[in-house]
């Protein structure tokens, strides 16, 4: 039996204690030399939280761990990007598993993991994991998309895990949710990075349809266990700009997302938009109209992070003197 390497990222921005969290669940899990690598990418915290970042992980004795340092933040997928280039240009990992730093990993979640990608076809480009909220409920295990409504819909949202989902076939499954993907490098190096023009939000879909475009498939592994405490990162200091920025992107990015695959729903999602800016300001939401009218006219969003380039990025090695 061929063994398997893995490769994971775990993107940080202004929560390094949620991230040193997540990096500690993966250095206790179960298939430890299986894993190849482990790159934090930091997406331009603040300095203070970067260096205290820094700071646990220059106290974390391995040396898979590689923390890499953006000079700017131009969103999730970029974020996610910087950690995979990492992975296929310095290592031979087979897989990439992505994840939100605010996940923590079941000790067996790699092994179900790398069980599972032995009995799935070779095709197969994305493997998901069971979601898990903090009250036991079930976050996703997947996600359908609803093209006429641009609008995707995880599925088991809110329900108890009682096993109802452990046969549940891939094929019925749209994409996976971003918080925990794992990859396949060959997918990866025929289909690409991920898409970074989104910045937040339906970079997952994105990814998945241009895999089944070339024939790639999706898995689900059941028994893979991640617990996610959803949106801690994008929530910020500032709740109503990072509130209107979720919103602005979510609208945005409806509509580019339907332009790239599904252009025959395009009037249609334009008019449910209008309708849904008319409710509300009807209901006094202004601020909500205001932004949905600005995504249709693909304006600017409330917090200008795209207008910054040429991105570098610094790595630091578990060999290297911190000097912070």
């Amino acid at each position: 039996m061929v063994k398997a390497m893995v490769g994971i990222v775990v993107v940080n921005y202004n929560r390094p204690r949620e991230t040193i969290s997540c990096l500690k669940s993966i250095l206790t899990c179960e298939g430890q030399e299986d894993i190849e690598t482990i790159v934090v990418v930091d997406n331009h915290s603040r300095p203070k939280a970067y260096h205290e970042l820094k700071k646990a992980i220059a106290k974390i004795p391995d040396p898979r761990v590689v923390l890499a340092r953006a000079s700017q933040n131009l969103g999730y997928a970029s974020g996610c990007n910087i950690g995979i280039a990492y992975i296929l240009n310095h290592t031979k990992a087979d897989w990439i598993w992505i994840l939100n730093n605010d996940t923590r990993i079941h000790p067996s979640a790699l092994k179900e993991l790398l069980h599972c990608i032995r009995r799935v076809d070779k095709k197969t480009g994305l493997l998901g994991t069971k979601l898990i909220d903090d009250d036991g409920r079930i976050l996703a295990i997947g996600g359908k998309y609803i093209a006429a409504k641009a609008k995707g819909v995880h599925i088991g949202a809110g329900e108890p895990d009682e096993g109802q989902y452990d046969e549940y076939p891939p094929s019925e499954i749209d994409y996976i949710v971003g918080a925990s993907m794992f990859v396949n490098r060959k997918f990866v190096e025929e289909i690409g990075l991920m898409e970074e023009r989104y910045f937040l939000f339906y970079e997952e879909m994105d990814w998945a349809l241009r895999g089944r475009e070339r024939g790639w498939s999706i898995g689900y592994c059941p028994k893979a266990i991640v617990y996610h405490r959803e949106s801690t990162t994008i929530k910020g200091k500032n709740p109503k700009k990072m509130k209107e920025l979720i919103y602005f992107f979510s609208i945005r990015n409806k509509i580019g997302f339907t332009k790239r695959f599904y252009p025959q729903f395009l009037p249609l999602v334009y008019l449910r938009l209008l309708y849904q800016a008319a409710k509300e300001m009807v209901k006094g939401q202004g601020w909500r109209s205001n932004l949905i009218l600005k995504a249709l006219l693909m304006g600017k969003p409330p917090l200008n992070f795209l207008k910054k380039k040429n991105l570098s990025v610094e790595y630091i090695h578990h060999d290297e003197p911190d000097q912070a």
